[in-house]
């Protein structure tokens, strides 16, 4: 099974000057699923949500950073149906234990 994806997104200024996020989803269609891209609207930028742009990149101030969290969160949740943790596995020796356990207690009338 694969494993849960866990995802931060991209954030970048739109042409018109808005914030907005990249990241991957997975949804299902008729040939069962797949990966898309989405790009979603985070804010405009204003006095408290703003971005900086720097010789190193862009950065953007803790309250867009939220907002961005915050979606990431709910998507993650959503994806973890689609990408389900593999079930761990006992190996021979624990089960034989079990079961050597289970009859001792069976027949000593410990329960």
């Amino acid at each position: 099974m694969k494993q849960p994806r866990h995802q931060q997104g991209q954030l970048y200024i739109a042409a018109n000057g808005s914030i907005r996020l990249k990241f991957w989803s997975t949804v299902i269609n008729g040939k069962g699923a797949e990966r898309k891209r989405r790009d979603v609207f985070v804010c405009q930028q204003d006095s408290t949500h703003y971005a900086e742009k720097r010789a190193d990149g862009v950065i953007f101030n803790n309250e867009v950073l939220a907002i961005r969290d915050r979606l990431m969160l709910a998507e993650n949740d959503k994806q973890r149906a689609f990408h389900k943790t593999p079930v761990h596995r006992v190996d021979i020796h624990t089960i034989a234990r079990l079961r050597a356990i289970k009859f001792l207690e069976a027949g000593t009338g410990i329960t």
